[in-house]
Order: C-alpha cells, then sequence, then structure tokens
C-alpha cells in the first residue's frame, strides 16, 4: 500500500502510482518502451507482494473470479464477471485483434479496460457504481438479487460464472431434440423461487407457453449472434470499493456475443446487451447510465482519443505515425469505437492519469460528475483547448467532438495535444429508472483495420464501419432480449449519391416511415433539418450553400436513425 499511495525516488525518477491508474507516471518519460516494461512489471511485483501481505482475505472478500474470453470472431477478448472487461486484472491487456493462430505470435491490443459506469439521484442522495482496475476493490458481484436488492455471499459464488453457448448448438436442437448439449440443458432461465428472485433470468424461447424452461418440451436459449455468452452481476453485495459511493440496488443480466463473418467490420465487432433492473426499493431520477475506456492502441502511451456525436459513438487512434514497442502495430495502425445502439451518446468526457480537477475521480461525486459531462470541480467541458480552460470556447457535452481528418474541427490534433495514455467516459441520460423498472443499454466495440492503412485510412474507413454496424443492428438485432419477442421497430437503410458532391445531393431509404432528415457538421450541429412527408423515400438537397467538408445525413422516426456518411466538395 505505501508503494501504491506514495511517491517513491528510485535511479532519481519520481514514479506515481495512483489509486485508480493501471500503470505509471513518471516525471520524465522513457524513450525506451523495453526498458519501461522491465521496469514497471519489477515494481509491480513488488507491490503485489507487499499486498498479500496485508488483508488477503478482505482482497478475496471483493473479487470476482470468473472469467473467460470471446475468440468467435477475429478478436479474442477477455470477459469478467463484474463487467471490467479486456484486461488479465494483473498487468496485460486482452483485447486482442487480429486474434493470434499460432503460439509465439506477437499478441497485439487495442484496449486495456472497459466497464460499466452508474450515477442516479434519491432524495437528493448520490448513489453511484462503477469499476476501473479493482485497485481498492469492486462496486460489482456475481449473481441476482432477493426483492430486498440483497444477496448472500454463498449464493455469490455460487453465480460466479459464465453461460456460453453456440448458435449452431441451438440450431442442431431445434431440428433434433436429441442433440441437447450441457449448455442448453443448464441454461439459468430462471431464478430461484425460495430465494425471492425474479422469475426470469436468462432468455428463451418457450415454445409451449407455460412461462417455464423445459428442454424436454423444446424451449431452448434465445441469443444473439454466433456465440453468446450470458451471466448476472448486481452492485449491492458488499461496499463499494471502487468509488466507495452508495449501491444502487440493480441487478444486471448480461449477454456479450459475436459473430463469424465473412464481413469484416462485423468480424471485428462484439457486442453487448445488458438490463439493467431497479431492485431496490428507491425510485430514481438523473441517471446516467455509461461505459469507461482505457485504450491502448499497441503501445498504450502515444493515442488520441475522439468523440463522434453524430453516430453516438467515442474512439481512440495512434497519435503518431508509428506505433511503437514489441507489441505495436508499427505503421499500419487500427482505429477503436466503441458506439451506443437504443441509447444516444449524451456526455463524452476524457481525463487525465492525475489528481487535478482533470484527473482520476477519487470521490463517488467525481464519477457522477464524468458521467453528466462535467470536471471533477464541477465546471462544464468547454469546445476548444483541453476543454476545460479555453477563453471564448462554449459549454459543451463532448470533448474532442471534431473529425480528426479536419483541422477545422475541435480535436486532439488541432488543439496540440501530446499523444499519451487515453481514458474515456461515454454516457447517456439523464432518465428515470423506478423501483422495479428496467432498461436495456445496447453498445459495440468495433476495431477498424484495413490491409494495408495508416491511422488516417482507418481513421476515413471508421465512419463507414460505424454506419455500417448500427444499420445491421437496426435491421437485424433491435429486438429485445427478454422471454417475450418484441417486434422490431422500423429501420432504414440509407443511401447517399452522388457521394462526393458538389452540388445536387440525393438521399433514398427503403421505410416509408421515415419522419425528418438531417444534416450534421462533424462538430455535432445540425445544419439542416427538414420534415419527411408521409410515404415519402427520397429526398434532393442543393449544397451549394454548405461549407465544403465532411457531413452526416441523418434519417430518422424518433429514436431510430440511420447514418450516411456524405462529403461536400
Amino acid at each position: 500500500f505505501v508503494i501504491i499511495e506514495k511517491y517513491i525516488a528510485i535511479n532519481r525518477k519520481f514514479i506515481f502510482l495512483p489509486r485508480y491508474s493501471k500503470t505509471i507516471v513518471l516525471a520524465s518519460e522513457y524513450k525506451n518502451a523495453k526498458m519501461e516494461r522491465n521496469f514497471t512489471h519489477k515494481l509491480l511485483s513488488a507491490a503485489f507482494g507487499l499486498i498479500s501481505i496485508f488483508s488477503a482475505s478482505d482482497i478475496c472478500a471483493q473479487s470476482n473470479n470468473a472469467g473467460t474470453s470471446m475468440e468467435i470472431n477475429d478478436i479474442r477478448a477477455r470477459l469478467h464477471i463484474a463487467g471490467d472487461h479486456f484486461n488479465d486484472l494483473i498487468s496485460s491487456p486482452k483485447f486482442e485483434v487480429p486474434k493470434t493462430t499460432e503460439a509465439g505470435q506477437i499478441r497485439r491490443n487495442t484496449m486495456y479496460a472497459s466497464a460499466l459506469w452508474i450515477g442516479a439521484m434519491h432524495n437528493n442522495n448520490l448513489h453511484v457504481a462503477a469499476m476501473t482496475y479493482r485497485q481498492s476493490g469492486s462496486d460489482f458481484w456475481a449473481g441476482p438479487l432477493d426483492d430486498n436488492a440483497a444477496i448472500t455471499r454463498a449464493e455469490t459464488e455460487k453465480w460466479d460464472n459464465f453461460f456460453e453457448i453456440s448458435g449452431s448448438e441451438v440450431e442442431k436442437f431445434k431440428k433434433d431434440p436429441n442433440q441437447i448439449t450441457d449448455a442448453i440443458r443448464n441454461w439459468p432461465a430462471h431464478g430461484d423461487a425460495t430465494k425471492n428472485q425474479l422469475k426470469y433470468l436468462a432468455p428463451f424461447v418457450d415454445t409451449d407457453n407455460d412461462g417455464l424452461y423445459d428442454p424436454a418440451k423444446g424451449d431452448y436459449p434465445k441469443i444473439k449472434g454466433d456465440y453468446a455468452i450470458w451471466w448476472v452481476f448486481n452492485d449491492n453485495a458488499g461496499k463499494h470499493g471502487e468509488t466507495l459511493g452508495r449501491p444502487l440496488g440493480v441487478e444486471i443480466h448480461a449477454m456479450a456475443y459475436a459473430f463469424n463473418s465473412a464481413d469484416t467490420t462485423l468480424n471485428r465487432t462484439i457486442f453487448f446487451e445488458y438490463e439493467i433492473i431497479n431492485r431496490s426499493k428507491n425510485n430514481y431520477n438523473d441517471v446516467y447510465l455509461g461505459l469507461w475506456t482505457d485504450f491502448d492502441i499497441g503501445y498504450g502511451f502515444d493515442d488520441y482519443i475522439g468523440s463522434d456525436t453524430t453516430q453516438s459513438a467515442y474512439f481512440a487512434y495512434n497519435g503518431d505515425p508509428e506505433d511503437e514497442g514489441v507489441a505495436g502495430y508499427g505503421s499500419n495502425i487500427p482505429v477503436q469505437s466503441v458506439v451506443f445502439f437504443n441509447d444516444s451518446l449524451k456526455k463524452f468526457m476524457v481525463y487525465n492519469n492525475d489528481f487535478s480537477p482533470r484527473g482520476n475521480p477519487v470521490e463517488p461525486q467525481d464519477y457522477y460528475s464524468f458521467l453528466s459531462g462535467r470536471w471533477r470541480d464541477g465546471k462544464p467541458i468547454v469546445a476548444g483547448c483541453n476543454g476545460y480552460s479555453c477563453q471564448g470556447a462554449k459549454p459543451t457535452g463532448f470533448m474532442y467532438s471534431g473529425n480528426p481528418l479536419d483541422n477545422k474541427t475541435w480535436h486532439e490534433r488541432s488543439a496540440g495535444n501530446k499523444p499519451g495514455d487515453r481514458r474515456g467516459v461515454g454516457s447517456t441520460g439523464p432518465f428515470n429508472l423506478n423501483a422495479g423498472e428496467k432498461h436495456t443499454f445496447e453498445f459495440a466495440y468495433i476495431t477498424t483495420f484495413k490491409q494495408a492503412g495508416s491511422t488516417d485510412a482507418n481513421l476515413e474507413a471508421m465512419y463507414g464501419d460505424i454506419s455500417d454496424i448500427k444499420n445491421y443492428y437496426n435491421k437485424n438485432l433491435n429486438t429485445s432480449a427478454g422471454n417475450e419477442s418484441k417486434p422490431a421497430k422500423p429501420y432504414f437503410e440509407l443511401t447517399a449519391y452522388p457521394n462526393p458532391t458538389n452540388d445536387i445531393l440525393n438521399l433514398q431509404w427503403s421505410n416509408s416511415k421515415a419522419e425528418n432528415v438531417r444534416l450534421v457538421n462533424m462538430l455535432g450541429q445540425t445544419v439542416l433539418s427538414q420534415k419527411v412527408s408521409t410515404g415519402e423515400s427520397k429526398i434532393n438537397i442543393s449544397t451549394k450553400h454548405f461549407p465544403r467538408g465532411v457531413y452526416m445525413a441523418v434519417i430518422e422516426n424518433g429514436s431510430q436513425k440511420a447514418v450516411q456518411r456524405v462529403v461536400l466538395q
């Protein structure tokens, strides 16, 4: 604990290990990546040696030990039961892309960790749950809650595992009930009624509509993708060691899934669905729900970060032309994005690995401030410079919302920032979550990595990849994962032509239920908004009077929309 909490002088270098940090912050940078890795390993080994001496039983009590890997597509991603994914809980990232297939191959990763954050108010009291690196414990644990939002330690240990199943298993069973597997037989469809758990947990298809999961009667798991992993976790099995905040009493039914597809973009995407259920007696207001992500694009100390408000996404990319180090990508460097589906990205915050007003969260209020688009001292983000202090800049909800390929917009390049180790929090809200209500949160991690592309080439392709995956979701996946199927909401397939254009832009879409068309610039500003007549499926827009550059054409009906990137030249 002394090593983690204090400054230490070693070889005339001051080293600081913040409470909520995965890595070392040095007063003077290492230029030699190998030296840095060796030094980090030695210091972490010493730190873990001390930790093993003190409070070992308390650390075990805070742990969620179950972990598994998704390996169906071109990504190998480590998942953890508490929702803090993509690392080995010691010192290494585990979001490998492209996935290695032979022993001895160098494993390269685009993220170190990503986790669920939730903050809400009840009677003017803040409740918050989040995860980062587990250095002071957990805010989430395995298992379903009872109707008093409680769970025993024994029940937590019982549920400390994942339930994995392939689509091929399900299809074989549907054709021949004798082809039953353990995954189908042991699917956790129901909670324990004697413990007052919810009746329905993991989703299933109830073929005889009797409300009970029984494979002998032809019932089978209801999953998405070619391979799915389901688990359940909660925020009320103990004291919150990460945030030190009040628990909410929520239960999360989680499903991660992926596709084994010939489509490169789909093959490098992992989808998540979190069904968040308020099991407490509290009616929460001003709820913010989001994802925290620590990006490491190969070598993790030379990255930039940004957001795309038009497509509800945030992303990271390399800050220099060459990704250094043994585990670096060299000159062909991927771009990693995080995309919201059914919820719009309402805030995006970036923070530093220090304890300034722009640094690591310490108190429960800090996590909520980041979720709600404010700095630790309560100041709003401003659209310019470093987002904190910039004369004449206006308040905004999004850090670095410009296109990195357009220097007339606000991004890390145009701000003149030095590349480094980047963390971001993307969130949606505020909304209410009353006792017994649930909110389904769906999102995906998309890796854009073309065969021979620089960072700029992959940035250029990223906007199209996000659009493609969002359209695929709207067409194929936008249904409830609950026990009763809900009809799919209207979706749109949008075509823009000619693209690029210098005069007239034609927009055509597949669904006649569209209500509105918008044209949005890369600052997130709507420069054109036009109502669509009932039954209309095509519109022509004169682009003569708009500044040249990159825009997003948006066709929408309520919360449903499709986006197409267009270039005016």
